[in-house]
C-alpha cells in the first residue's frame, strides 16, 4: 500500500515495492491528476477520495455502447417481453458474447448447457441481467471491465450492500435495491457528471434516489457504512451499523463475501 500524497516519489517507491512481485494499492488518491499519475506508474488497485467525489465537468457525450446498455436497462426495468430483449441482444453481438461469458462464470455454476441467447436470458432471469447491465456500464472505456478500478469498487459495493441488507432482515426486493445503490453510487465518477444528472437519466424508485442523493433511509445508511468502511472510518461505520442492528463482525463478513462474489464474476 502506497499513499499518494507525494507524487514526485511515487514512481521510484512503486518500482522498489513492485520488485517483490506483489500487487500495489494506491491510497489517498484525492483527485483525477493523482489517479492518472498512479495509473500510468502501474498501480494495480486504487483507494481514495477521488472515487467518492467526481470531477464535475460538462457531462460527456453518451457513447453508443452506453446508450445501448441504457436501452436494455429500460426494457428489463419495464419487464418487456423476452422476445424484445433477445432482439436487442442479437443486434449487439458483443453484448451477446459477454452474456454467455457471464452465465458460464463460477458465480452461477450452471450445469445445464446454454443453447441460445433466449435460453441464457431465461436461465439468468431479469433480476440478474439487470444487475449485470449496471456493472457493464463501467466497462465502456476498456475492453476488459476489470481493468478499470471503478468497476471493481462498484461491483464490491453492490455485493457489500446486498450482504448487509440481509443482516437487517430485508426482503429480496430491498436486497436488490441495495445492490443497485452500491453499483450506481460511482456512476457519477464514471460519467464525470453529478449524481443528480445520473438519477435524472434513469427510472429509479424513490428510496434508491434518496439513498444516492442524500444518504437517506436504510439504503442510504448502508451506503454510508460502505463509504466509511472504504475510508477506514471505524467510528462512523460502527455507529451506523449499531443503529441498524448490524454487528461489526457481520460488516467484516459482508465485505469478505463481497470480494469473493466479485472474484467469481467473469464479464
Amino acid at each position: 500500500v502506497i499513499e499518494c500524497n507525494c507524487m514526485d516519489k511515487i514512481a521510484q517507491l512503486h518500482k522498489k515495492v513492485k520488485s517483490f512481485g506483489v500487487k500495489t494499492i494506491a491510497e489517498k488518491v484525492e483527485n483525477y491528476d493523482m489517479y492518472a499519475h498512479c495509473l500510468s506508474v502501474g498501480f494495480d488497485l486504487f483507494q481514495g477520495f477521488f472515487f467518492q467525489k467526481p470531477k464535475v465537468v460538462e457531462a460527456r457525450t453518451i457513447e453508443p455502447s452506453y446508450a445501448t446498455l441504457m436501452e436494455i436497462y429500460r426494457l428489463i426495468s419495464s419487464e418487456a417481453s423476452i422476445k424484445a430483449i433477445e432482439k436487442r441482444f442479437k443486434k449487439h453481438s458483443e453484448l451477446s458474447l459477454k452474456l454467455l461469458q457471464l452465465i458460464n462464470s463460477a458465480y452461477y455454476s450452471l450445469r445445464e448447457p446454454i443453447k441460445s441467447i433466449r435460453h441464457a436470458i431465461l436461465m439468468l432471469g431479469y433480476k440478474n441481467i439487470l444487475r449485470w447491465i449496471l456493472l457493464l456500464m463501467y466497462s465502456l472505456k476498456e475492453d476488459s471491465p476489470q481493468s478499470d478500478p471503478l468497476f471493481e469498487e462498484a461491483s464490491i459495493r453492490g455485493f457489500f450492500m446486498e450482504e448487509m441488507a440481509k443482516d437487517i432482515k430485508a426482503g429480496e426486493e430491498v436486497q436488490e435495491k441495495a445492490f443497485m445503490v452500491g453499483v450506481l453510487s460511482l456512476l457519477d465518477v464514471l460519467l464525470e457528471t453529478t449524481m443528480e444528472k445520473v438519477v435524472e437519466s434513469m427510472s429509479l424508485d424513490k428510496d434508491i434516489k434518496a439513498a444516492l442523493l442524500s444518504r437517506s433511509g436504510d439504503l442510504g445508511s448502508l451506503l454510508s457504512i460502505v463509504e466509511a468502511y472504504e475510508h477506514g472510518d471505524h467510528d462512523t461505520y460502527e455507529e451506523i451499523s449499531s443503529q441498524l442492528g448490524i454487528p461489526i463482525e457481520s460488516v467484516d463478513k459482508a465485505s469478505a463475501q463481497a470480494i469473493k462474489s466479485y472474484s467469481e464474476m467473469k464479464l
